[in-house]
């Protein structure tokens, strides 16, 4: 047996009992994948749960891909014919690769799943008014999750408004200058307007009550003030004093960001606002969201570049995929390194370091990890 036929196999006796936890089966489009290529070939069409059930544990793919478009006819071909009828909005998150690749660490897992967090909590929710019963979010079964928006309101969505969501998200063009303003007497003066006055004005700024990215930019502010102020010390050096911090902090919360008397404001509010983390255009696949031809992982399918599984995300504080991802059993194999590997946590439980052509027997979920990654072969 070589590793394929080892992975099929396994592959093959999870599937045997797989429920695709997906609404409209027969309007979705398939696609399967091996090794070589994730989406080997599209054009696939299931009348059924049980259906694509049988068939999964027939052909046993590495790679199911399913589409967020609804169709009329999903098979038909070229892309026209399938009646296009609606689809879900989708958000794909993956951590960046650094040195860890190609496997994952404890701390990409966490920062991509607190920006999965971010896009949930800090902008679908508030900003485009989705609620948490219309969402829902899986582990990628590899690096990120994806956030799958099921509402009627976002079916009929084209590419472009799409795109202006994912700009928005992206934070595009976004001019923080535009957040603050002047007053004198009641009267709003803009930039321009203030810089010809030469009577005393009341510098003003977004409060943290706000909506969009002037809120977020305000709160955003305050965390640091509260958090980390040495990160403000740019700002101005009264900031060093608890009690101008405070005055600093409760200005913001009012609306004065002039409180403690900053000079040079817009252009050191600037260089904040550049910094901070209110925004995710490189975790995004933009290509995702706004293509709603695009097939993405089935929803608890096996990923075969790892052989966890894309799990729900129920709750999604306590989530560890490491462990909660794993769905293999514990049961003996016997591997060989293929090339260096570092030391891994899975399901509770610490592998390696390993050296290069090692000969290890480790638990199946791992060694299907490490064969999926191309880290091993069978011994």
């Amino acid at each position: 047996m070589n590793e394929m036929q080892f992975l099929q196999s396994r592959f093959g006796e999870y599937y045997k009992s797989y429920q695709p936890p997906i609404a409209h089966v027969e309007q979705r489009e398939f696609g399967f994948g091996g090794w070589e290529k994730k989406i080997e070939f599209r054009h696939l069409a299931f009348k059924s749960p049980d259906e694509l059930r049988q068939r999964l544990a027939r052909e046993k793919p590495l790679y199911v891909s399913y589409s967020a478009a609804y169709y009329e006819f999903p098979d038909a071909r070229p892309m026209p014919k399938k009646n296009w009828l609606g689809a879900d909005l989708i958000f794909d998150l993956d951590a960046e690769l650094h040195s860890c690749a190609p496997f994952i660490c404890p701390e990409c897992l966490e920062k991509i799943k607190a920006q999965t967090l971010k896009l949930v909590e800090d902008f679908l929710i508030p900003d485009f008014g989705f609620s948490k019963s219309e969402m829902i979010i899986n582990f990628s079964g590899n690096r990120g999750y994806h956030v799958h928006v099921h509402s009627p309101a976002v079916y009929s969505l084209g590419r472009d408004e799409r795109r202006e969501i994912v700009n928005y998200i992206a934070g595009a063009n976004l001019d923080v200058v535009s957040f603050f303003g002047y007053e004198r007497d009641g009267q709003y003066m803009g930039p321009i307007e203030a810089e010809k006055s030469k009577a005393s004005l009341r510098f003003f700024g977004p409060m943290p009550t706000d909506g969009g990215y002037a809120g977020k930019f305000a709160r955003e502010m305050i965390r640091r003030a509260r958090e980390n102020p040495e990160s403000l010390k740019e700002i101005s050096t009264k900031l060093k004093k608890p009690a101008e911090l405070e005055k600093f902090i409760s200005g913001i919360e009012r609306g004065n960001w002039d409180a403690i008397g900053i000079s040079k404001r817009e252009e050191k509010f600037k260089a904040i606002f550049d910094s901070v983390a209110v925004r995710l255009p490189e975790h995004v696949d933009a290509n995702v969201t706004f293509d709603t031809s695009k097939l993405l992982r089935l929803p608890k399918s096996i990923h075969g570049g790892t052989g966890m599984a894309c799990v729900l995300v129920n709750d999604f504080a306590a989530f560890d995929p490491m462990r909660d991802a794993v769905v293999f059993g514990g049961q003996p194999v016997s591997v060989k390194t293929v090339q260096q590997v570092p030391a891994i946590e899975m399901k509770n439980q610490s592998f390696g370091p390993y050296a290069d052509s090692q000969t290890i027997s480790v638990p199946e979920f791992f060694a299907i990890y490490l064969i999926c990654k191309r880290a091993a072969v069978l011994a």
